[in-house]
């Protein structure tokens, strides 16, 4: 027979069950992320989670305890961004399907893409969502940051599936994106690519197709490619930051704004990469997307500044520029061709508007023919009338043809032809029989100076391919433009070289010219 000790003991026993059978069955699985600096919540999800009804309860109760990830300013518009994704997946409606956070490094991308990635688990029951790292060995840091923003007691972590499960059922798998074919598997309700310009294109192609099933999101968190492997990214970043492509947000996060890292250090550190690799500096430190290479135009080229859709404009002064730079009268049309058999003979087209001193260019044709010369001509005969079309050509047609070979020359071919064509400067010296191109350097310079002025207006219906070439155009170790980006850049430099006023240069005199000038203006009193 029971003592009254031992019935005590018992009831004690119960009463532990009890309340361990009831911490076993709720789980408190709430994530709270809050701005730093005010304290403002900006956005919840999960609650308290019941495991036998395997449903998040109708009402958080008072005592839920919620964990919290504290949101810097500069990645607050990627919450924000991530939220709206959120609010329109649960509730069915319409939403973008890419959120992208870019920039240098050390802005708090990846920490705060693996804290969206966590929420996105609490919020959908039973959510399927991947990291996707170039290679294995690379995930250490995602791993890392969500054992951060969720406690053990949330997920387990299999290290042979290199997969976190969480309580509800919701799951995170750490996938390579150095094998693109791995991403093709299935369903998604949430892709992160983390460091995608070190990774090919592959596995935005192979992996998107994951989200259509359940309106997923592909969230990335990349800075500017240094390789041509991930230019993909740096072109994707740009479509989104140019408006081309509106399904896709783009957020800057700059270590510049990160107060969590040491703002002395990252100067100093700055200061050593911009000196010892300029090209570097500007993709890493600075966070400028440019496609990795040496380009000629690239940095002042403004597609928002420098293109136009369609020319409305009547009033045209390219006849007076003209005259105003030593050409005959009547010319109204201003055109620029580069000879180059192969891949293509270039041409181009431009109007001037405004000042006829200072007129802004718009550039309103262009023409790509390869081989012969003659056959360049015969499209563009019927593209510009002859009798009033002026063509500032390569000086090297002066005395070789587009296939690099000497006798009928290309100015030979034009004139033949009845088209008026002149260099882009006249002989200077008594050097050589023909005169020569403009220093390539001042040419670059002066077509960059027209670009970052907006004097330089692509009229995208009519010349699309040329503002290609303006963002494209690569330069080699010794800054010459080169790739086939080249032919329609060096086209379009040749008349604004030929119509752009130059400096005057001082008259130099012999010692005994110089002496005598001088006697002249002293007088004779010098005598």
């Amino acid at each position: 027979m029971p003592t009254e000790s031992s019935k005590s003991e018992q009831a004690l026993l119960c009463e532990l069950e009890e309340t361990l059978g009831a911490q076993s069955r709720f789980l408190d699985l709430c994530l709270v992320f809050r701005h730093k600096k005010t304290r403002k919540e900006l956005l919840r999800v999960g609650g308290r989670w019941d495991r036998t009804l395997k449903r998040f309860t109708d009402e958080d109760p008072a005592d839920l305890t919620a964990r919290v990830v504290l949101v810097n300013e500069n990645q607050v518009a990627t919450v924000e961004r991530f939220r709206e994704w959120l609010a329109a997946r649960l509730s069915g409606g319409p939403r973008k399907r890419l959120l992208i956070t870019g920039g240098g490094r050390r802005g708090g991308k990846s920490f705060i893409i693996t804290a969206l990635c966590c929420a996105a688990c609490l919020a959908i029951p039973g959510a399927l969502t991947w990291y996707v790292s170039p290679t294995l060995k690379r995930r250490d840091e995602l791993e890392r940051y969500t054992k951060r923003h969720t406690p053990h007691s949330w997920r387990s972590y299999s290290a042979r599936e290199m997969t976190f499960r969480f309580a509800n059922d919701s799951q995170i798998v750490n996938i390579t994106g150095d094998d693109a074919e791995d991403l093709k598997r299935g369903e998604a309700d949430l892709i992160v690519y983390n460091e995608p310009q070190a990774m090919g294109e592959d596995v935005l192609t192979y992996g998107a197709p994951a989200i259509i099933d359940k309106g997923g999101l592909l969230l990335f968190a990349g800075n500017p490619a240094r390789k041509r492997k991930g230019v993909w990214f740096t072109r994707l970043v740009r479509a989104i930051d140019d408006g081309k492509y509106t399904k896709g947000d783009f957020c800057r996060l700059s270590a510049k704004d990160n107060p969590d890292i040491d703002a002395s250090a990252q100067d100093d550190v700055s200061e050593l990469m911009h000196f010892v690799n300029p090209e570097a500096a500007r993709a890493d430190d600075d966070g400028i997307f440019m496609e990795p290479g040496s380009f000629a135009y690239a940095e002042h080229f403004d597609e928002r500044r420098n293109t136009i859709p369609s020319l409305d404009i009547a009033e045209f002064v390219t006849a007076s520029v003209i005259r105003r730079a030593g050409g005959p009268g009547g010319m109204e049309c201003f055109n620029g061709v580069d000879f180059q058999a192969w891949p293509f003979n270039a041409g181009v087209s431009l109007q001037a508007v405004g000042d006829p001193r200072d007129p802004t260019w718009y550039v309103t044709g262009y023409l790509l023919k390869e081989d012969d010369e003659d056959l360049f001509l015969d499209d563009a005969f019927g593209m510009w009338p002859q009798e009033r079309t002026l063509w500032i050509g390569d000086a090297s047609g002066t005395w070789q043809d587009a296939a690099h070979t000497r006798g009928r020359c290309s100015f030979d071919k034009f004139k033949a032809r009845r088209w008026r064509i002149e260099p882009p400067q006249k002989k200077k010296s008594d050097r050589g029989e023909h005169p020569a191109n403009p220093s390539r350097e001042d040419r670059i310079n002066l077509v960059n100076s027209l670009l970052s002025r907006g004097k330089l207006i692509i009229v995208m219906n009519k010349a699309a391919p040329v503002a290609e070439a303006l963002s494209k155009c690569e330069v080699d170790p010794k800054g010459r433009p080169r790739g086939r980006y080249a032919h329609l850049t060096d086209a379009l430099g040749y008349p604004l070289w030929w119509a752009s006023p130059k400096p005057k240069m001082p008259v130099r005199h012999s010692r005994d010219e110089a002496f005598s000038l001088d006697l002249t203006r002293r007088g004779s009193d010098v005598i």
